[in-house]
């Protein structure tokens, strides 16, 4: 299944390891379709309570503004999210990885409605330091995606260039962010991803 984006919204894969997780729906009309996407709006842009959806494992994120306080907002350009995993944590993140919201787009005609934002591996904001608190390095992307075309809802995640840090990091998480890098070349990251999308996906609607 091809993925319900435009081209251009996802960055080239020239480096490291990708993966394009994808969830989708169904729905007997247009009219529902559209009830079903904003709820599905509603769920993707609570990010603290991403957790919940994905079930009892896995990561929390929180979304922080530019100074690392966790704030509830609709994510936007120049938003952070703080992200605690099942591992150890980033020396530099204070035991947390760091994302920075680099593009929004938000794009809506006739039954067809389509929400997007990117995030890259970043600093920790509350710290102005150099060094990019992500087990990942900076040419990494992972790109949320809800659409909804006619009938079918999706939620979707695409991860591109996911290649380790070992040059933004110093000497601890050099080593934390080559054992974290194991378990998502395992696929616990793309199974993570998939709870996710799954569970934005998993309500009720009339």
């Amino acid at each position: 299944m091809k993925p319900l984006i435009y081209p251009e919204d996802l960055p080239e894969q020239y480096c490291g390891s990708y993966h394009d997780t994808m969830s989708f729906k169904k729905l007997c009309s247009n009219s529902k379709a559209e009830s079903a996407y904003r709820i599905l709006f509603n769920r993707l842009v609570n990010v603290h309570e991403w957790h919940d959806y994905a079930g009892s494992v896995g990561a929390r994120f929180v979304l922080t503004d530019s100074q690392g306080q966790a704030i509830r907002c609709i994510p936007g350009e120049g938003l952070y999210i703080k992200i605690d995993l099942m591992a150890p944590g980033s020396h530099a993140g204070h035991g947390s990885d760091w994302v920075r919201i680099e593009e929004v787009k938000d794009q809506h005609t006739d039954f067809d409605n389509y929400f997007m934002f990117r995030t890259v591996p970043s600093v920790n904001p509350a710290e102005h330091g150099s060094a990019i608190a992500h087990f990942y390095g900076h040419e990494a992307s992972s790109t949320f995606i809800i659409s909804q075309k006619g009938k079918r809802i999706s939620a979707e995640v695409h991860g591109r260039n996911e290649e380790v840090n070992v040059e933004d990091a110093g000497l601890i998480d050099r080593m934390r962010n080559r054992l974290v890098k194991v378990g998502a070349a395992l696929g616990i990251a793309k199974i993570e991803w998939k709870h996710l999308t799954d569970g934005l996906l998993d309500f009720e609607w009339r």
